[in-house]
């Protein structure tokens, strides 16, 4: 799992590709809500901050707003 969320792959990522991977085994499934659980409720110390910062670098960067600051020349009240 660790290796996944380094990757970039999201919790539903994961949980696909172990569905995948493992059809008749339920022992090696997760559903998503399993992972997010495992990241920000169970664990504690240096895994913890390892997994989330894995997860937050897998975001994507928000684009800046178009066009600039408002300019109150180019809306009049």
């Amino acid at each position: 799992m660790r290796m996944h969320l380094a990757e970039g792959c999201s919790p539903e990522q994961i949980a696909g590709r172990l569905r995948r991977a493992y059809p008749h085994d339920m022992r090696k499934q997760l559903s998503p809500e399993t992972i997010y659980m495992a990241l920000y409720v169970l664990p504690r110390g240096a895994l913890r901050s390892e997994l989330l910062t894995a997860l937050r670098q897998a975001r994507k960067t928000r684009r800046p707003a178009r066009g600039g600051p408002i300019d109150a020349a180019r809306f009049p009240t």
